[in-house]
């Protein structure tokens, strides 16, 4: 069985790192042009 408790956490913290990473990548996107 997975420990659900230990891989929800970082899951959320990989989902908040990739968005933070997209909004950066997209707000540069945007001032460059």
């Amino acid at each position: 069985m997975v420990d659900f408790s230990h891989l929800f956490p970082s899951l959320s913290r990989i989902c908040s790192f990739t968005f933070a990473s997209h909004f950066s990548l997209i707000s540069t996107m945007t001032f460059c042009h």
